[in-house]
This record gives structure tokens, sequence and C-alpha cells, in this order.
């Protein structure tokens, strides 16, 4: 099957099913199935001639690719000496909002 199907296609179309003269393909996405559709003829023909099956029509379902977990966010972790660093600058700043800040970070550090 990969012969007959074009190279931009193989990727993400496959085929399902053959079962009375109905060829099924599967397609990942909307765009894909149109795409598929569109060459139906042409793939039936091929298919006829190249691989024995006789297919009369093509009906094409959509079956989204698998989407792999991404694992849950990790907190960054501050090494405590540059807590320690952040908490120091934060006793020497005159701005009470930017001292504030820097403390609230500097607290972030690991001990």
């Amino acid at each position: 099957m990969s012969g007959v199907l074009p190279a931009a296609l193989r990727a993400h179309c496959r085929l399902a099913n053959v079962r009375e003269g109905t060829v099924v393909m599967t397609a990942d996405s909307p765009v894909w199935a149109a795409r598929l559709k569109y060459l139906g003829p042409t793939l039936l023909e091929q298919l006829r001639r190249g691989h024995g099956l006789e297919g009369k029509e093509l009906r094409v379902r959509i079956a989204p690719a698998a989407v792999p977990e991404t694992p849950p966010l990790r907190r960054p972790v501050m090494p405590a000496a540059a807590g320690d660093a952040l908490r120091s600058l934060a006793e020497h700043e005159s701005d009470p909002d930017l001292a504030a800040a820097l403390r609230r970070l500097g607290s972030r550090g690991r001990d």
C-alpha cells in the first residue's frame, strides 16, 4: 500500500479495511482526509492494477494520531546560595516594593 500513496500522505493515512468492494482508509486529520478523497479514483485504480483489490468505493475516516502525554511541569528549584544572595540584596535595597519582591523570591531558595 505504501507504493500507492504519495509520499506526503504516507505518514498520515493508513489502509483500515477492504470489504465487499469498499476500501476504508484512515487519515489523522480532516486536511489529510480531504487530500485522500481527492485522490480516491486514482488510488482505487492503482489498487486494482497493482494489488488486485477490487475496490469500487473509497471511504475515508478520521482517526487522530495518538498524542503523547506531556509530563507535568516541575517548578524550577533555586539553589540555597541564590536565595541567600537575593535576601541579602533585599536588605540593601532602598525601594520597599523591590525589596519585598526580592525577599519573596529569595524565600524560594532551597535550604
